[in-house]
């Protein structure tokens, strides 16, 4: 009976073990969109000249 718990027990870990490093490696590459899409924006404002109508120097 012990056997059983300590099994069910280890794959609990592992299954803990291997969604903590899903979640985190999801979090990055939704962090990696969000920066590379703020990159484009940006560098498609500055080449319709927003800052040039904007009057900002």
């Amino acid at each position: 009976m012990a056997g059983w718990g300590l099994t069910f027990g280890l794959l609990a870990i592992a299954a803990a073990y291997l969604a903590f490093f899903a979640l985190v490696g999801l979090a990055a590459l939704l962090a990696k969109a969000f920066l590379g899409l703020f990159f484009l924006l940006f560098f498609l404002s500055i080449s319709a000249g927003f800052w040039r109508r904007t009057g900002i120097r």
